[in-house]
């Protein structure tokens, strides 16, 4: 919940799927950089996980299972269903687009930090049956968001984690958001949680954010083509 001086509230909700992907999520960051493990701090915001810098940032506030931290240090934002519907796509890139420019900061140099990394992730989703579920995704995408819009605000996963993958690449302008779909096979069931962490920690080591080399965390499979382009999103700027 975000009010109106920006500042996020948290509460904790839908614990099954917190538990799961918090588990999942800290399993990975243990086992690749230990020393990193307390760098951050997971909260529910209702549906949504916010991955959040305690380290450098401070939390304003805590009350129950309840907090209020600075919009700076807010690194990521998943949103988790159990089963991803037709309507989530549209009002969870909407909410999360929100959220985003709410975040937009500059460092002490006055440099525009990168913003959150924003996904929509379920283990399960819907499945069209007049064209194929990931066009229809990215064409639910152009109607959120609008040449106005930077690079960052614009969702960066979306994936049925026991299925597929729609991931934001890294633009090689900066007025374009590329979008590419992965399939997965039974052996790339992980492929949705190295999109995740990929996201996450290219945040948290961005330049703008952190003078640390990123160091490598993910394992990809070698020479991995995206099953599909599904196209570009045109944007003002990067951020």
């Amino acid at each position: 919940m975000l009010n109106h001086e920006g500042e996020i509230i948290l509460f904790e909700h839908e614990e099954q799927e917190r538990m799961v992907l918090c588990e999942v999520l800290f399993h990975h960051q243990k086992q690749f950089h230990e020393e990193y493990i307390e760098e951050f701090k997971i909260r529910v915001i209702d549906d949504e996980f916010l991955i959040y810098n305690s380290a450098r940032y401070p939390v304003f506030q805590r009350f129950g299972d309840s907090v209020i931290v600075p919009p700076e240090g807010v690194v990521g934002i998943i949103s988790v269903k159990k089963k991803l519907k037709e309507i989530d796509v549209k009002h969870e890139a909407t909410a999360l687009k929100k959220v985003s420019k709410l975040c937009q900061c500059c460092n002490d140099e006055g440099k525009v930090i990168r913003g959150p990394f924003l996904a929509l992730v379920s283990m399960d989703s819907f499945e069209k049956e007049k064209e194929p579920t990931d066009e229809w995704i990215y064409n639910k995408l152009l109607e959120v968001y609008t040449q106005e819009d930077c690079f960052d605000d614009l969702i960066g996963y979306i994936g049925s984690l026991n299925k597929w993958s729609i991931f934001k690449k890294r633009p090689r302008k900066e007025d374009n958001a590329e979008y590419l779909f992965f399939n997965h096979s039974e052996e790339e069931m992980h492929l949705g949680f190295q999109f995740l962490i990929t996201g996450i920690l290219s945040v948290y080591y961005d330049e703008s954010r952190n003078d640390i080399s990123r160091p490598g965390f993910t394992a990809f499979p070698s020479r991995r083509a995206c099953n599909k382009k599904l196209g570009d999103i045109k944007v003002a700027k990067l951020r």
